[in-house]
């Protein structure tokens, strides 16, 4: 029986790491990437409210507060770093545009009518198009940019930091 699970746990893993290869992403995206890693974290906290019945109105509150605290800084600094690189027409560019104008008009949308369906669909839309950036525009970037514009874009992510404030209210932990 033991042996048995230990065969399980060794094809689940094996598994496992023929399926998510993490991605050896250019130092120089680095930043993006770990505040990516942020945005994913706070699309998990949303669903893990919306499983344990917590209140819409402080998901929401947190949703507005991740808003005005990390991501409208992480926007503006993508896409003013970024155009440095790709032309406003560039399809990729197009995409985190339209992306980033979504994300806000759902943000609205939530504050002024806030459903679990709603949160729900917010939550799964930010955390693709992180993805999206993370799998596809980053590879692409990496692959068309100089090294020069890899530097640039890192010093100009480095010399704008965002106060890292931290919330309060952990609903995502316990429902208290």
């Amino acid at each position: 029986m033991l042996s048995g699970l230990w065969r399980l746990v060794d094809f689940t893993f094996a598994a496992m790491n023929t399926l998510t290869k993490p991605i050896k992403r250019s130092k120089y995206l680095v930043p993006l990437s770990r505040e990516h890693h942020d945005g994913l974290l706070f699309s998990w906290k949303i669903h893990r409210g919306l499983a344990m019945g917590i209140n819409i109105e402080r998901i929401t509150r947190y949703c507005s507060w991740f808003y005005e605290t990390h991501l409208k800084h992480h926007f503006r600094k993508e896409e003013y770093g970024l155009s440095k690189i790709l032309s406003i027409d560039d399809p990729m560019m197009v995409r985190m545009l339209t992306d980033h104008e979504a994300i806000k008009m759902k943000l609205n949308m939530l504050n002024e009518i806030a459903t679990a369906p709603r949160l729900e669909h917010f939550a799964q839309f930010f955390g693709r198009h992180i993805r999206f950036e993370e799998r596809e525009m980053f590879n692409y970037i990496e692959n068309i940019a100089t090294t020069d514009q890899l530097k640039e874009l890192f010093c100009d992510l480095n010399t704008t930091s965002c106060a890292r404030k931290e919330w309060s209210d952990e609903f995502w932990i316990s429902s208290n």
